[in-house]
């Protein structure tokens, strides 16, 4: 990878890595809709890529690549030579410079730290602890764990309010969640959460109200949950949803309204339905959803009202096609193409207007112009029936 993407103290790395290009570490550059033949747009155009790399949808994917850091946030400030700046706390617990801890060690000296205007980066097999931490406030730069091997939360940053780079979480194998960080209200770069081997859930973000950045969740094999991250309420940029086995919803995202680049969910196994997204109404970019086998409905997206790019629906295997046709015809604006493509055959239901059925097995429901479900047989215009029921207080049935 280009050299100006890392920075060196000493002999470590204080970004997202120092892998090899063998490695599953964070990379750079995303590719973009690279079946569509042109010319690949630069990741600043907030663009999915329908080129997973992965062999089928159900693999741990390979390296990740990943938006350039215009997209991904903040850059970290340039590094120093080692210990030139980073000696320790002023009287104020200001602590000047970039951190990399390879040692339980190395964190005696951050005791007194209030605030680190730069990076502070863990990257070591033995820190098992973080109540060293205690007294910290603020990292100005990037927040990053990777590799740190007997972690199993993050106890002992329960003072930490901000970080103004990117909070990344990669490769930590004993890893179960995020608690310990439940201060922490805003992330100025992206939110990276990958190759978690053991992460159930992202408790511990619940305060998070801003992430100034992408949202990369990725290859977690058994991450259930992203609940905590329900303070969104607007993306600022690429929400990247990929190859998280056992997430089932994304209920994290519930009260988010708007997202100002991209989404793209792809290869997410377990996902069967996209109602934590029943907010969102717009999409500044590319909506692609590739290769999640088990998703069968895709109501929470009847919100849509606009999306600023292309909408690809591929291989979605237990998924409609008509579904995908119905939720198309009632986006008001779509600025690129559609694609529906290698989804679930049901034509027998998109002639009979089936959108689902009821839980107790009786009529499906079909669309009318207002985006409104209606039993088939209580009087929509395609069955003929009678007007549809309306609950006690005169508000409609809730289905």
């Amino acid at each position: 990878m280009p050299f100006r993407h890392f920075f060196l103290i000493g002999t470590l790395c204080i970004w997202a890595a120092c892998p090899s290009e063998s490695e599953t570490a964070p990379k750079e550059q995303e590719t973009i809709f690279d079946n569509l033949g042109g010319e690949t747009p630069t990741a600043d155009a907030g663009q999915p890529s329908d080129n997973s790399n992965t062999s089928d949808a159900g693999e741990t994917p390979g390296p990740t690549p990943e938006p350039t850091p215009s997209d991904a946030g903040v850059l970290p400030p340039a590094a120093t030579d080692a210990g030139s700046d980073n000696s320790g706390p002023d009287e104020a617990g200001l602590c000047m410079g970039d951190y990399t801890i390879t040692s339980q060690a190395d964190l005696a000296g951050l005791t007194d730290c209030v605030s680190i205007t730069g990076n502070l980066t863990f990257d070591s097999s033995d820190v098992s602890t973080l109540s060293e931490l205690t007294n910290l406030r603020d990292v100005q730069g990037n927040l990053s764990f990777k590799g740190n091997h007997e972690l199993v939360n993050l106890q002992g940053l329960s003072n930490l309010v901000k970080i103004g780079g990117e909070l990344l979480v990669n490769q930590n194998n004993k890893m179960v969640n995020l608690k310990g960080i439940e201060n922490l209200t805003t992330i100025g770069g992206r939110l990276y959460v990958g190759y978690g081997g053991l992460l159930e859930s992202l408790d511990g973000l619940s305060n998070v109200v801003s992430i100034g950045g992408g949202i990369f969740i990725g290859a977690n094999s058994t991450l259930k949950s992203i609940d905590a991250l329900k303070g969104l309420t607007t993306l600022e940029s690429y929400a990247l949803i990929r190859n998280n086995t056992q997430l089932e919803n994304l209920n994290g995202f519930a009260n988010v309204e708007s997202i100002t680049g991209y989404l793209q969910i792809d290869s997410n196994k377990g996902l069967l339905t996209l109602d934590g997204l029943a907010k969102v109404s717009k999409i500044g970019s590319n909506l692609l959803l590739k290769g999640n086998e088990s998703l069968t409905s895709i109501t929470g997206l009847m919100t849509l009202n606009e999306v600023g790019g292309d909408v690809h629906f591929l291989a979605n295997t237990a998924l409609c096609s008509s579904e995908v046709d119905l939720l198309l015809n009632s986006i008001g604006l779509i600025a690129g193409e559609t694609l529906n493509e290698s989804n679930a055959d049901c034509e027998a239901q998109a002639d009979a207007g089936l959108f689902g059925t009821s839980q107790d097995g009786g009529a499906g429901y079909v669309l009318d112009a207002g985006i409104t479900l209606h039993p088939v047989d209580a009087g929509h215009p395609s069955s003929g029936g009678e007007p549809p029921p309306v609950a006690a207080d005169g508000g409609p049935v809730s289905f």
